[in-house]
């Protein structure tokens, strides 16, 4: 009985361990934007326009396991899309979020708080790009 009390006291850690969902939350943002479809590093490094900084809170709640990305501003639910995930190691996340729109995307970078959102619409790229933020695995 002990056995498998430990055997499944460490498959719960285990599955909690390793889930991937974090909780970004943005204070501070700007747009980077660039008047053409073009990369993201393109636009980060010869934007067309930076917007002031703007400090509505942001919140994304970007849920690896289930590849959903709910958004919320003001703390008030604005939508919720799938996503497909292009890369996931140690030191970056980059997701692609599947909307029939837009060709869009996030960044996120745990280890040095980077959060970016990005879209291509209208023949322009933009950049949403955290300044004040925090990070959490949940």
């Amino acid at each position: 009985m002990k056995n498998l009390f430990v055997s499944f006291f460490l498959s719960v850690v285990s599955f909690v361990s390793f889930t991937q969902t974090f909780v970004i939350e943005g204070f501070e943002h700007q747009e980077i934007i660039s008047f053409k479809n073009t990369t993201v590093d393109s636009v980060l490094m010869n934007p067309d326009l930076v917007t002031d900084v703007n400090t509505t809170k942001l919140t994304f709640v970007v849920d690896l396991d289930n590849k959903t990305c709910r958004c919320y501003v003001s703390d008030e639910y604005l939508s919720s899309c799938p996503l497909t995930i292009v890369q996931n190691d140690d030191k970056i996340i980059i997701v692609k979020l599947i909307d029939n729109d837009n060709d869009c995307g996030i960044i996120l970078c745990e280890n040095n708080k980077t959060f970016l959102t990005y879209w291509n619409q209208d023949g322009m790229t933009t950049i949403r790009k955290m300044i004040k933020l925090n990070i959490s695995k949940s």
